[in-house]
């Protein structure tokens, strides 16, 4: 049952909001939907992986708002949806749309790290690339080949 006009997005950046709105209709006159008979998921379409199901937002008695705001962890390549609605109780779904999210180059709270390992004084070298600062690690124990237990001091605080 098509009571939709076509979902066209262009493509998106990870980390912006993705946002829709719909407003369902036959042969151009709005039928009433609710929220409680609407439902949207967002999946990677390489995976299926559930990404997010959309919150719903009531624009009006026949127009509804699907919204996820915290995308920064959707992966680069295609993400599908789709919207199933409930009409007397008869449920359906819309077609199945795809979305492409690019990579976004400003990303908040990302920062690189590079670490170097000095074994004969057991020290790590931790350079943040955000602020050029060097902070030195005590390796407290060695895990396994590799994987270390470190204690970072910086500014009085120390983390484990």
């Amino acid at each position: 049952m098509g009571l939709f006009d076509q979902i066209v997005l262009p493509d998106m950046k990870r980390g912006e909001t993705f946002e829709f709105t719909v407003q369902f209709n036959n042969a151009g006159a709005s039928v009433a939907m609710s929220v409680d008979d609407v439902r949207c998921e967002v999946r990677a379409k390489s995976s299926g992986k559930l990404l997010e199901e959309c919150t719903k937002e009531q624009v009006d008695t026949s127009t509804i708002k699907f919204t996820v705001t915290d995308t920064d962890e959707w992966p680069v390549g295609d993400i599908e949806f789709d919207v199933d609605y409930t009409i007397n109780d008869i449920k359906y779904s819309t077609p199945t749309y795809t979305r492409k999210v690019l990579k976004d180059i400003t990303r908040p709270g990302w920062f690189m790290i590079e670490v170097n390992v000095n074994r004969e004084e057991n020290v790590l070298l931790l350079n943040v690339d955000r602020s050029q600062t060097i902070y030195e690690i005590d390796i407290h124990e060695k895990v396994n080949t590799g994987v270390y237990n470190v204690q970072i001091q910086t500014e009085g605080t120390a983390w484990y």
